[in-house]
């Protein structure tokens, strides 16, 4: 018997696509917390929280146990982790920051263009590809993450 979640728990439905394994959270994500713990002994994880109720969009990579990189869309001159300028080439060439690591973004540019020029640059140096219709419409076993 499948019953709804309450605000506060967390359940994940799990798949693989294009040689990543992933895991689409609903509820209190708790996928975030982990990253590190994941990625040891050579594991990649990358972690992607749209923040619907709290933009803007939450991007990490972590490698080998520990948070290479992380930012939110729109604030990529604003980066966190081991390593914060490792995606700086691509996102200098996608025109979204300046080789300083500034912003060089159009003020006047609207978030979800932005948003996109973003995910554009981490689908290509990631190799992400991850089908709408797999998250939608496939059977996908499903985890209870956390519960209150």
């Amino acid at each position: 018997m499948v019953t709804e979640t309450m605000d506060g728990d967390g359940v994940a439905r799990v798949g693989s696509w294009g040689g990543w394994s992933f895991a689409v959270e609903h509820g209190m994500p708790a996928g975030a917390e982990r990253l590190a713990e994941v990625s040891r002994s050579g594991v990649e994880a990358v972690h992607l929280d749209p923040q619907p109720d709290h933009p803007p969009k939450q991007f990490a990579y972590a490698r080998d146990g520990e948070i290479v990189c992380c930012f939110g869309l729109g604030e990529e001159g604003w980066r966190g982790g081991h390593r914060p300028d490792f995606l700086l080439p691509e996102l200098v060439a996608a025109g979204i920051l300046a080789p300083d690591g500034t912003h060089a973004r159009p003020e006047d540019e609207h978030c979800a263009d932005r948003d996109r020029r973003t995910l554009a640059v981490l689908e290509r140096r990631f190799a992400l590809s991850l089908p709408r219709h797999l998250i939608e419409d496939a059977p996908l076993p499903a985890f209870v993450t956390c519960t209150q």
